[in-house]
C-alpha cells in the first residue's frame, strides 16, 4: 500500500517542471525553426509560441488533475499550475535567447532595433522620437535583458492564458448531501 501512493505521489513543482520543460524545448524549436528560415520577426512566431503555450499549460495541468488529485482540481491550483509550467518554459526560452545573442548571433540584436525603426518610420513617429527611441535602445538591448523580458513576457502572458484555461480544466468534486452531513457531524 506505502508503494502505491509513493508511486502516485507527483508534486504540483515535479508537474510543472516536467511540462515547463516540454514547453519550453518546444518553443526553442519553433524559434530555432523560423530563425533558420530567417522568419523571426514573423507575427505567426508570436501566434505559434501562444498555442505551444496554452498547449503545454492544458495538457500538463489536465495531466497533473488526473493522475495526482483523483481526477478533481479546483480553479486556483489550475491558475497556479498553469503560471509554473509557464515559468519554467521561460527559462529555457530565455537562455536559448541569451545564447543566440550572446555566442550565435551577436548582430541579431541589431537586427531587432533596425526592424523596430522600420516599423515606427511606417508608423509615421516623428524623427525626433525615433532617434530618442532608438539612442535608449541601443544602450539598453542586452542579451540579459532579452532574456529577462522572455522571462516576464512568456510567463506573464502564459498566466493570463492558465487564467482562461482553468474554466476548463478545473474539476470540482460535489459533494453529496449525506457526506456533507457526516462531515458536518464529524467536524
Amino acid at each position: 500500500m506505502q508503494q502505491t501512493i509513493k508511486e502516485n505521489t507527483n508534486t504540483l513543482g515535479k508537474n510543472a517542471m516536467t511540462y515547463g520543460a516540454i514547453t519550453g524545448f518546444a518553443l526553442v524549436l519553433i524559434s530555432l525553426l523560423f530563425y533558420s528560415s530567417n522568419l523571426q520577426n514573423s507575427g505567426y512566431l508570436n501566434f505559434i509560441t501562444y498555442l505551444i503555450l496554452g498547449a503545454g499549460v492544458y495538457i500538463g495541468t489536465k495531466n497533473f488533475r488526473d493522475k495526482s488529485l483523483g481526477g478533481y482540481m479546483n480553479y486556483s491550483k489550475s491558475v497556479g499550475s498553469g503560471a509554473l509550467i509557464c515559468l519554467f518554459s521561460s527559462f529555457i526560452l530565455a537562455f536559448y535567447f541569451y545564447i543566440l545573442y550572446k555566442v550565435i548571433d551577436p548582430n541579431g540584436i541589431q537586427v531587432l532595433i533596425q526592424t523596430m525603426e522600420e516599423n515606427l518610420i511606417n508608423q509615421g513617429m516623428p524623427d525626433e522620437q525615433i532617434e530618442m527611441f532608438l539612442e535608449i535602445l541601443n544602450k539598453t538591448m542586452t542579451p540579459g535583458i532579452i532574456a529577462f523580458g522572455y522571462v516576464f513576457s512568456i510567463t506573464f502572458y502564459g498566466t493570463i492564458l492558465s487564467l482562461i484555461l482553468s474554466f476548463f480544466i478545473k474539476k470540482v468534486k460535489t459533494q453529496k448531501p449525506f457526506d456533507k452531513a457526516m462531515n458536518e457531524i464529524e467536524n
